[in-house]
């Protein structure tokens, strides 16, 4: 399935990872705790058992802009910056399951693949994400690509349900 992303942008642009993630991210927006993404966990402020979760991941970022290593993406790539403080990609998530997740592509797995942890189906280097959050999942890799020319081909976020998902005024 192919998936093509319009939209436009009203928000404060944000240009400065490390900061938007401790003022924006932990400070203002989960800042009393909130709950994981997937793995639905509450937790009430940040630990080294909850992180950052980019839907959209840093790796991925990276290799479309062949900025280089982190640090040299930072330092010399705005699109780079920009990408990695856009809170419509960065949610938390249980940082066990991060760790396994984040290079991991979504896509729909067949029903003979089994329901694993957290709710969803996994083979090598494949997620398929619980139904309800298939469309916060599908706004954030849109939003990634309409903003730079990440290239994202075949996303199969939806379900029978559709892409419901919208974006609360506070994710918790």
């Amino acid at each position: 399935m192919a998936l093509t992303c319009t939209s436009t942008f009203a928000q404060t642009q944000l240009n400065d990872p490390k900061e938007t993630l401790k003022n924006e991210f932990w400070g203002k927006l989960y800042s009393t705790g909130g709950e994981t993404l997937i793995c639905k966990k509450k937790f009430s402020k940040k630990s080294i058992l909850v992180t950052e979760s980019y839907i959209y991941s840093t790796l991925w970022i990276r290799d479309n802009l062949e900025c280089g290593t982190p640090r040299q993406c930072r330092e010399h790539s705005a699109t780079y910056r920009r990408l990695t403080s856009d809170l419509h990609n960065i949610y938390p998530e249980d940082a066990r399951f991060e760790l396994e997740r984040r290079a991991a592509k979504f896509e729909e797995l067949d029903h003979s693949v089994p329901v694993s942890e957290c709710n969803i189906r996994r083979v090598f280097g494949v997620i398929d994400p619980p139904d309800d959050v298939k469309g916060d999942i599908a706004r954030s890799l849109c939003t990634c690509m309409s903003l730079t020319i990440c290239r994202y081909t075949e996303i199969s976020v939806n379900s029978s349900a559709g892409i419901t998902s919208t974006l609360p005024q506070q994710r918790r």
